[in-house]
Parts: C-alpha cells; structure tokens; sequence
C-alpha cells in the first residue's frame, strides 16, 4: 500500500511537471518579456547581470545531469557486458539512474561485486566495484562540475561546492540548485564589488 501511494504521488507530480512544460514552451516567449519588463523595472542596470549568469546556471547543470548520466550509462552497461552480467544495459541505465543520489551506486556496484564473488568469480566482483566506483567518482567530481563551469563564471571549486551542497542539502533537486544559488551569490558579490569601485571614484 505504501509502495502504491508513493508510486501513484510520483506519477502525479510528474504529469502535474509535464502539464506546466506545456504551457512554458507554449507561452514562453511572452512569460520571458513580462519576467524582463520586471527585472528591469525593479533591479534596473543590474538586471542584465541576473538574466544572463541564471540561465547558464541552470542550462549548464541541466547539461551536466544528462551527458553524465548517457555517459554513466554506456560504461556501466559496457562494463556488465565484459563481464557477462545478464541484462546489461537495464542494470547500466539502473547504476546510472542511481549515481544521482549519493552512496547508492556504490552499493549496487557492491552488491553485484559480491554476488559474482559468490559465483567464484571474486576478482571480477572486485573489479567491477573498484572500477565502477571510480567512474562514479570521477563523473560526480569532476567531469559533471566541468560540464557546469563551462556554462558559468564560477570557479571549479565553487562550482564543486555548489554540486556537492546542494545534493547534502536538498537532494537530487540541489544538482541544480546549488550551482544555480553559488551563481547568483557570485553575481550579487560582483555588483557589490562594482559598486565599491564606483564610490570610491567618487
């Protein structure tokens, strides 16, 4: 029962997300004319600032979530397949699914590690861990944060910061988020810094 209420409140919330889509890229263009008379009303010069580093934020996290998670899911399921796993590209797609959330890879790396140590095959098993680990790692730590600093101003390491934050903070949701926050904190640090120059000429 409690497997069907979660099931059933996902989908809802999912044709509820795709409902709200329909209606960004019908009326889109509109909704960014009425979002920019606004910004510039109220924020006036700084607005320009917000408008362009925001969407790259966003646009650049939105990237890194999904040529990451392709690219996780065609070495894992590459990997299963060296080793002759059953259903590797579902176990591949499933791994990299997973990767999203912290730890969970991991352990279903582990977990098949130790069922093919149960087969004798425990190098295998070792090998799969290790490497699949490695791979996690170095597409959540550097090839993801790359992807996103390309799409901002940010430095790696803010950029870092902002990834791995918001995943501790706010989950799955806070891949996006928390680069986006660091972007606008850089923003906002920048026009105080603009500001400081411009009285001090004064």
């Amino acid at each position: 029962q409690s497997v069907l209420v979660d099931f059933t409140s996902r989908l809802a919330t999912l044709a509820f997300a795709l409902s709200v889509l329909f209606f960004f890229y019908r009326d889109g263009q509109t909704l960014i004319a009425k979002i920019n008379f606004i910004g510039h009303k109220w924020l006036q010069r700084r607005w320009p600032s917000y408008a362009h580093s925001i969407p790259s934020a966003v646009r650049g996290s939105v990237n890194g979530l999904v040529i990451v998670g392709f690219g996780e899911a065609v070495v894992f399921s590459a990997l299963f397949a060296v080793v002759g796993l059953p259903s590797a590209v579902l176990l591949g797609a499933l791994a990299a699914i997973l990767a999203l959330i912290p730890l969970a890879a991991p352990a279903l790396l582990a977990v098949i590690g130790v069922i093919l140590s149960v087969q004798g095959l425990t190098m295998t098993g070792i090998s799969v861990f290790v490497f699949g680990t490695l791979v996690v790692m170095t597409a959540d730590y550097i090839v993801r944060p790359w992807l996103i600093q390309g799409s901002t101003e940010l430095p790696f390491l803010a950029v870092l910061f902002g990834f791995l934050g918001g995943i501790a903070s706010m989950g799955v949701v806070g891949l996006i988020v928390g680069p986006v926050i660091l972007a606008l904190l850089h923003v906002l640090l920048r026009e105080a810094s603009m500001d400081e120059s411009a009285d001090s000429d004064r």
